[in-house]
């Protein structure tokens, strides 16, 4: 699977596809939570201390088998998310407890 696709307007892809191109590290290999933060730490290292660029979400943004169509803008507009009922209360109740409603 490879980490980058060719935007093609009106080109329907899975969300599985889109998403292994998202949670891929720089090596090829997929990380998330504590083996990605132990990875970026060891690039540091590797680097003499130097943060490499890399996209700050470890989350993939598709729900499995959502089909996204690529899309051409031609004015600004509002980001728009679709999420479920429990994932909506989630993030509303995070705001309650003062909590990042990114994380959830």
């Amino acid at each position: 699977m490879s980490t980058q696709r060719d935007f093609v307007p009106g080109m329907e892809h899975r969300a599985e596809n889109i998403k292994a191109g998202q949670v891929t590290d720089r090596d090829g290999l997929p990380r998330v939570d504590g083996e990605k933060t132990a990875n970026d730490l060891l690039l540091k290292q590797q680097s003499g201390g130097i943060d490499l660029p890399y996209w700050g979400t470890q989350r993939p943004a598709w729900k499995e088998g959502t089909v996204v169509t690529d899309k051409v803008v031609d004015q600004p507009r509002t980001m728009t998310m679709v999420i479920d009922q429990r994932r909506y209360d989630a993030i509303k109740f995070s705001e309650l407890k003062d909590q990042n409603p990114a994380s959830f």
